[in-house]
């Protein structure tokens, strides 16, 4: 079935998952720490380290959140989760707005925001984007998780400017209505919305979601530890650089306009990457693109440390890469090696690595620059963390489910091909 067809089908689906991951657990309240630190750091006197601090709560709480969340995705309609986190979401953003200059209330609610807002992160899109997109998964999830990039560029041009007039608080509004709006929209695309698996029974077989590993035998696997360890690394190499981007060129003296304009360009690369890389796991082993994307991150975050502010774009450049290849690669890595059975909770699982990854990143970052006065360090430490990247995603074997039509009948869910049993 070609991709037009996939789509005639499933737009809506597609469409939900753009808005929703786009302004969804992960980009909204990172969008919030990272835009309003320098204004918060200066309104209450907190160190980097301890705004830092905020987002390894508020990671750490999606993270313990994430597995969670997968066996619900594999349970319930994602309109019931997803209607839940972002209404969540936004009466927080709302709270966050009255915050006052006491650090541990403050991070108490990103905290419990967090965990009540997980529901509205990547894990049910990927699970109902790959289901219901079986021949062109790889465009489908690239697709889907190029909303991050469109609100990365569309939320520093409305919040900086904003938050630069009106200042912070006004901001947290701005997101907490944002949320509503959005959730409004998703929930409406997909109240209609037929099951994947049985919209598509009529081109192959209707019991996929039914093939693939058990969570036992996922986990049990040296292709789960080695993405769960690749993943782990990409993420405390970008998350960092990703929240303190904004300060970086803040402290280099670059004006607002500026640093608007670099933070949202990071969207567009962002959103080229996750297209492009969707479209070349459909063409070419998943394992040599992923590692040639992070590769080229180490190199483009080497020109960012040696350049300063004048290779701001290559810090774009770098952030795009392999923050936008990181989450594409989950969910498509998830459906070829582990299929159905258990694909939101190993979804939910290797999600929470990425978490764990960019809840300590952004700490790293800012006791390096309370410590050293300066970011270099973390930045190439970053380079290495990247490299080791690379070389672990290419010790991985191809996957057993390269399409649906090679995809193993259920009589055989629960023996694990041997692709991925061997060392």
């Amino acid at each position: 079935m070609s991709f037009r067809d996939e789509l005639s089908h499933h737009w809506n689906i597609l469409v939900a998952a753009v808005i929703g991951i786009g302004l969804g657990a992960i980009a909204l309240p990172t969008a919030a720490i990272s835009i309003f630190m320098r204004d918060i750091q200066s309104d209450f006197g907190w160190s980097r380290t301890a705004i830092s601090l905020t987002s390894t709560v508020t990671i750490s709480g999606l993270a313990l959140s994430a597995p969670l969340v997968g066996w619900l995705a594999d349970r319930y309609p994602i309109q019931r989760i997803v209607g839940f986190s972002m209404a969540a979401m936004a009466g927080f953003f709302l709270i966050l707005s009255r915050a006052g200059d006491q650090l541990l209330p403050y991070m108490i609610t990103f905290g419990i925001m967090a965990l009540l807002a997980a529901g509205a992160s990547t894990v049910p899109y990927a699970r109902i984007v790959s289901l219901a997109f079986t021949h062109n998964r790889g465009k489908a999830l690239g697709l889907a998780m190029v909303g991050n990039g469109l609100s990365g560029i569309g939320l520093p041009l409305l919040l900086v400017p904003l938050v630069d007039i009106h200042g912070w608080r006004s901001g947290f509004v701005a997101l907490a209505l944002i949320a509503l709006i959005a959730m409004a929209v998703i929930v409406g695309l997909l109240r209609g919305a037929a099951s994947p698996v049985a919209a598509s029974s009529s081109t192959r077989d209707s019991s996929a979601s039914e093939v693939g590993f058990t969570l036992r035998e996922a986990l049990s696997s040296q292709v789960f530890r080695r993405l769960a360890a690749s993943f782990l690394l990409a993420a405390l190499a970008a998350a960092g650089l990703q929240l303190h981007f904004v300060s970086i060129l803040g402290d280099n003296g670059l004006s607002a306009a500026s640093i608007a304009w670099y933070a949202s360009s990071i969207g567009v690369v962002l959103a080229i990457t996750r297209v492009g890389t969707g479209f070349l796991l459909d063409l070419f082993p998943a394992q040599i693109v992923s590692a040639t994307v992070m590769g080229i991150g180490a190199i483009a975050v080497g020109g960012f440390a040696l350049t300063g502010p004048g290779g701001a774009p290559l810090g774009a450049v770098a952030i795009g890469l392999t923050v936008g290849a990181e989450i594409d690669m989950i969910g498509y890595f998830t459906s070829r090696y582990f299929g159905f059975v258990a694909y939101g909770r190993v979804y939910g699982l290797l999600y929470a690595t990425v978490l764990v990854g960019s809840a300590i990143s952004p700490l790293l970052y800012g006791t390096i620059k309370d410590q050293l006065g300066n970011y270099d360090i973390a930045l190439f430490g970053s380079i290495l963390l990247l490299l080791i990247c690379a070389a672990l995603l290419l010790t991985l074997r191809r996957h057993p489910y390269p399409t649906a039509a090679a995809t193993p009948s259920p009589t055989t869910k629960h023996s694990p091909p041997a692709t991925i049993t061997g060392t």
